[in-house]
């Protein structure tokens, strides 16, 4: 497990050449900045700048007669389409980026002959972000829209995830950095699967709703296995007390709602996952997601205070 985190002649601390320091501080008060002013007119900038710009691209019109009817009701009863589809193209092209950046990471372990287990993760990993995708894809088209259009979040997403595909596919870059950075990219993933399914919710897509929570509890697993690869890189033994805690977290419950009805929820998620109006359909969803996750499930017969 060679990694970059060694003692050598690193000299870019102020400290190594303290005389330096006072040179450069009076380097500053002799050659101040070509252009007069301080942040405040730099920020003043920035607001003009940002009122005066346009925005990144709008999100496509509907293709088809059946999304374009969708879209009108939805906007009738006070929704936004236009929104949901944003996420779904923002969603969608971060999953295409998933896809690349474990294909990434796989070609950096094979190099750094990492083990066999390690890189089936990775590959396991890698396969469900690939059908992930083709359920945002489908979710589109049932909206009738395009999902080859690039939507504004699409836009903004693409940039965000070129830092992190510049990481692992830097060759200087070891085991631990390479999944630090797929950290931070299932800890997005993870947020942004949560809020489009509430979008999803608020624009009565209950089918989608339902494929998006498989496709977050996978999420979930992902999250769960960076964390693990990472920890023994970092040599990070779990206490007693912690393994306590990850055996309790990793279960779902079915139980009483407080406005009637049952709920499926998580262990320590602040969100209800799905609310029914009957217990089976809640039943048979939580012993679904259960089953899926490859966690337990609690049936309850009252409400569970914390």
């Amino acid at each position: 497990m060679a990694t970059n985190s060694k003692l050598g002649k690193n000299y870019t601390g102020g400290d190594t050449a303290p005389e330096n320091i006072k040179l450069m501080l009076d380097a500053c008060k002799k050659f101040p900045p070509d252009i007069a002013g301080d942040e405040h007119k730099l920020e003043n900038a920035r607001i003009k700048l940002n009122r005066e710009a346009n925005p990144i691209g709008s999100v496509p019109l509907p293709m088809s007669v059946k999304g374009m009817v969708k879209a009108s009701f939805n906007k009738l009863i006070g929704n936004h389409p236009e929104l949901f589809l944003d996420k779904l193209g923002e969603r969608l092209a971060f999953e295409r980026s998933g896809v690349r950046l474990y294909e990434a990471a796989i070609a950096k372990m094979l190099a750094l002959n990492e083990s066999r287990r390690m890189l089936q993760q990775l590959e396991h990993i890698r396969r469900e972000e690939a059908e992930h995708m083709e359920i945002l894809v489908l979710a589109i088209k049932k909206l009738g829209a395009d999902p080859t259009a690039m939507t504004p979040g699409a836009d903004v997403t693409g940039v965000l995830g070129m830092g992190l595909i510049q990481v692992l596919t830097d060759p200087r870059t070891d085991a631990p950095q390479a999944l630090t950075a797929l950290l931070n990219a299932e800890l997005i993933d993870n947020a942004a699967w949560e809020l489009l399914i509430e979008l999803a919710m608020g624009n009565g897509q209950d089918e989608m709703v339902e494929q998006f929570e498989k496709a977050l509890a996978q999420e979930e697993e992902h999250l769960s296995i960076i964390k693990v690869l990472l920890k023994d890189y970092l040599d990070i033994k779990e206490d007693l007390h912690a393994q306590k805690a990850s055996v309790k977290e990793d279960c779902y419950h079915v139980m009483p709602s407080p406005s009637g009805g049952w709920d499926v929820k998580r262990e320590n998620a602040t969100r209800v996952s799905r609310h029914f109006s009957n217990k089976k359909d809640a039943v048979s969803l939580g012993r679904e997601m259960s089953k899926k996750a490859g966690v337990k499930l609690q049936i309850h017969q009252q409400e569970i205070r914390h």
